[in-house]
């Protein structure tokens, strides 16, 4: 317990949390309605602290370009937003790796840090020392303009020069492949794959793996409960209700659950036996 670097835990890093406690304390009522959409908030207190950040320094080239899309930017991790394209490439593929190669010099030693627990990284940026030498916040400037340039340059060879046509979700998609697709072809994707905004740092979580921006975890089911009038409560999942391909369920909520959007949970005996389409009886075989 005296170990005093924080390697990782077992646990998304604690943004969440904060922006969570932030929409609650914001709201004097809450509920059905600010419980969706809290579930699918997309905001990032990570964002915040490093446009904060960014904001003061000296930038020029692709730096002060990289500088000026983050500068107009909410903060929200939008799948249809360019700056958070830029945001997530620079953090992910430039800025974080740095830092980490300041902080972790010897390979051996920064392989077991990898992928970095965030909220450390980002406390290295905001409360100087000398682990970043002898005169840290000029140190620290200029890895911010350096990565910024690196990650503008990087973001034009994904997703083209253009930056009014980037977007998140060209990068962070979700894929809902069927399990058994590799041994039985008829077991066909539930949807293309969706374009879908979201990291690990805000509510609606949708955390991606570094080398592709893949999606590989997130909520497939979300659930708002009306405790004073349960056939008021909402529900989704995804990408639908059924496994089998042949079902016209097998994946008609996956577009809904993409745009954060809720279908009512039938709960009273009457209101579930009024929205059944089939009834599927299981029987023993007998002896």
């Amino acid at each position: 317990k005296d170990y005093p670097h924080r390697v990782g835990h077992e646990w998304f890093d604690y943004a969440r949390i904060g922006r969570i406690r932030e929409a609650i304390e914001a709201n004097e009522k809450f509920g059905v309605a600010e419980s969706c959409a809290l579930q699918t908030d997309l905001h990032s207190h990570p964002a915040r602290r490093l446009l904060r950040l960014i904001e003061p320094i000296a930038a020029d080239g692709d730096a002060a370009r990289a500088k000026d899309l983050l500068g107009k930017w909410d903060g929200q991790i939008a799948a249809d937003s360019a700056a958070c394209a830029l945001y997530q490439i620079w953090w992910t593929h430039h800025l974080r790796l740095a830092l980490l190669d300041r902080l972790a010099p010897d390979p051996a030693v920064r392989a077991l840090l990898a992928p970095g627990d965030m909220s450390p990284l980002f406390d290295v940026l905001e409360n100087l020392d000398g682990r970043l030498g002898i005169d840290p916040r000029a140190a620290r400037d200029e890895m911010l303009a350096a990565t910024l340039a690196a990650a503008w340059s990087d973001a034009s060879g994904r997703l083209g020069s253009d930056p009014a046509r980037w977007a998140w979700g060209d990068l962070h998609k979700m894929r809902f492949d069927h399990v058994l697709a590799s041994v039985r072809p008829q077991f066909a994707p539930a949807s293309p794959p969706i374009p879908m905004g979201g990291d690990a740092t805000n509510p609606m979580l949708m955390a991606y793996r570094p080398a592709d921006f893949d999606i590989k975890v997130g909520a497939s089911a979300r659930l708002v409960m009306d405790v004073g009038d349960w056939d008021n409560s909402r529900c989704i999942n995804a990408p639908g209700q059924s496994g089998d391909p042949r079902s016209p369920h097998y994946g008609d909520l996956a577009p809904i659950w993409a745009r954060g959007e809720y279908v009512p949970l039938r709960y009273s005996r009457a209101a579930v036996d009024a929205a059944t389409e089939k009834l599927i009886v299981l029987r023993p075989a007998r002896a």
